[in-house]
Order: structure tokens, then sequence, then C-alpha cells
């Protein structure tokens, strides 16, 4: 199967912003709709990244700078392409854009009932570092961080 992993342009957001919405339709706590995706962050689509296979949007990784570095707000694969590695290959794709600008970690914050997402961050050496509660629903979050190896 062959991804296509790239950043993100503020003009491909635009154009086909209702398919990432889409692709969040079956989390059941997922509240981002077109207008959260197209808030402006600082270095957005420096950071962001999306993969493709053929025209098709299979999975996306929104992200900004936030406090001490780069901060992941989405990160998403289309249901029917879970389980192929593409989450690791944008993973991978994301960190050498990180390292090449100078930033050594990665935060996030993941709901602590997803445990799906959980396992996912785990395996790629994310560390719980805290938790709070998430303003939309009161639900618990873990917040994870990640650092970046040397290229």
């Amino acid at each position: 199967m062959d991804i296509l992993v790239t950043t993100l342009s503020e003009d491909f957001l635009k154009s086909r912003v209702s398919e990432f919405v889409e692709i969040l339709a079956d989390y059941p706590h997922e509240y981002w709709k077109e207008e959260h995706f197209l808030v402006k962050k600082d270095q957005k689509y420096e950071l962001s990244v999306v993969a493709l296979k053929g025209e098709e949007i299979t999975g996306y990784i929104i992200a900004s700078l936030k406090n001490d570095g780069p901060y992941i707000h989405k990160f998403f694969v289309r249901k029917e392409y879970r389980n192929r590695s593409i989450g690791e290959k944008m993973l991978l794709f994301f960190e050498n854009i990180i390292r090449d600008k100078g930033y050594r970690t990665i935060s996030l914050a993941v709901r602590e009932d997803n445990e799906r997402a959980v396992r996912f961050y785990e395996r790629n050496e994310f560390k719980t570092t805290g938790t709070r509660t998430d303003s939309t629903d009161n639900s618990m979050l873990l917040i994870m961080k990640r650092e970046v190896p040397a290229g």
C-alpha cells in the first residue's frame, strides 16, 4: 500500500476540511468541527502532516507550537486504514520535521479511557507526565510527552 506522508498546507486543509471532520465521526467524544481545524496556531502548517493514499486522506496530525515545543492537537487515522502502520509513518515524518527545527520533545493530551490511543503512544515511547480534566466533558486526560531521538 503506497501511503504518502507530507506536510499539511493551509490551502489543502481549507479545501478538504470536511474530510478531516469526517475521519473523527467514529470517535464518540470528539467535538472538533470545521472551525476548530481552521483556527490559526503558531507554526501549525510547518508542523502538521497528512497521510494520503492517492487522493484519499488516510490520516493526519494537527500540531502547533505550544508552551515549550511541538504539541499534537489531533492525531487520527481513518478507521479502514488502522493497523497498517500509517500512524507510525506519520509520527516518524512529524519527528523529522521537529528535529530539523531544533525541537527535542513532543507533547499531547489523550483521553485516559481511549485505551487504543494510549497503547499506541506508549509503544512509541510517550510517557505520562500528568493529568488534567477536559473542559469540554470533564473526562480525564493523560498528559504525555516524548523525547525525540537525535537524528
